[in-house]
């Protein structure tokens, strides 16, 4: 997970143990969200090859159909299922 920066010194600061968790439940709390767009991450191939994705219960059709492309063109041997909450929830009424 990406938190927002810790304010001070950050992790120079010798008590950051102690300090971050309560940061970061309240970053959760109160929807405060990192300064940042994106966060870049290389992954090894050979661990992309073997992933196994499992779609949230309320995953639309086309969004699962989006998915289950990626892992074709990207992976060899990937892997996407259904969870198991599927047909357990219903849609939110929003």
């Amino acid at each position: 997970m990406i938190f927002p920066s810790f304010p001070n010194q950050g992790m120079r600061d010798p008590n950051w143990h102690k300090k971050f968790p309560s940061f970061a439940v309240n970053s959760l709390h109160e929807g405060k969200g990192p300064d940042i767009d994106f966060f870049d991450v290389e992954i090894d191939q050979d661990i992309l090859n073997s992933v196994e994705i499992t779609l949230g219960p309320l995953c639309p059709p086309g969004k699962k159909l989006i998915v289950n492309a990626l892992i074709e063109r990207y992976t060899s041997n990937g892997k996407v299922k259904d969870s198991n909450l599927k047909g357990t929830i219903r849609t939110p009424k929003r």
